[in-house]
């Protein structure tokens, strides 16, 4: 049976931002920063409270008009969520979700860079794309762990556990990539892929909670 503790959260974050074109704005210099506080408390543990400041900054150079490219850095942070710290019972068949409320929130340093464009092919087919590397470094990276138990039977164990746990130094990189290919009479096409990768750097193991590789194509008619 699906089981919270009595409790509550609560979050709050505030973000401002500015942008400078230089060179007649063929330059954009994005600076921003943004803050983020928490704070959960429930009968049965002991409160949990943060804030951080969290500064970023971005370029983005036009080559052409309908061509950029761009690239940003910046902190991150994330504070664990109420089914991350405190859900308990079973929540799907034969496995059993351990609290953790000594999660500690995740802090990253975040790299992006990119290119996105329209180009035209003739005059009623267009390609249009936008393609983004990144690359994080997280320290206390919250990652879901699922812990398997075999065989089932009547006489064996059952079932497993999931929790979640704090990996001390992690490193993620992937990739996303679209392409939308625009044709005569209303109709286009897409494809899109998105990667993501992560390790665990002090143990040099790769993480279990990544994503599936994600391809799509679909066909569209205005």
């Amino acid at each position: 049976m699906d089981s919270y503790p009595d409790g509550k959260s609560w979050a709050a974050g505030i973000f401002a931002q500015d942008e400078i074109g230089l060179f007649d704005e063929r330059l954009m210099i994005i600076p921003g920063i943004r803050w983020d506080a928490y704070r959960s408390e429930t009968e049965d543990h002991p409160d949990k409270k943060e804030d951080r400041w969290s500064p970023k900054i971005a370029a983005v150079v036009k080559v052409t008009d309908d061509i950029s490219v761009f690239s940003n850095y910046g902190l991150g942070f994330r504070a664990p969520r109420m089914s991350e710290l405190y859900m308990t019972g079973t929540h799907f068949a034969l496995n059993t979700f351990v609290p953790n409320p000594d999660l500690e929130p995740e802090k990253s340093r975040n790299f992006e860079i990119g290119t996105r464009g329209t180009v035209d092919i003739t005059g009623d087919i267009n390609l249009s794309w936008d393609s983004t590397y990144y690359l994080v470094y997280a320290e206390d990276f919250i990652e879901t762990v699922v812990n398997v138990t075999y065989p089932f039977g009547p006489f064996g164990p059952t079932g497993g556990t999931t929790t979640c746990r704090n990996e001390s130094k992690v490193r993620l990189w992937g990739i996303e990539n679209s392409m939308d290919l625009s044709l005569p009479w209303g109709f286009s096409t897409f494809v899109t892929y998105e990667l993501e990768r992560g390790r665990n750097t002090d143990e040099d193991v790769w993480l279990t909670s990544m994503p599936a590789d994600k391809l799509r194509w679909g066909a569209r008619y205005r």
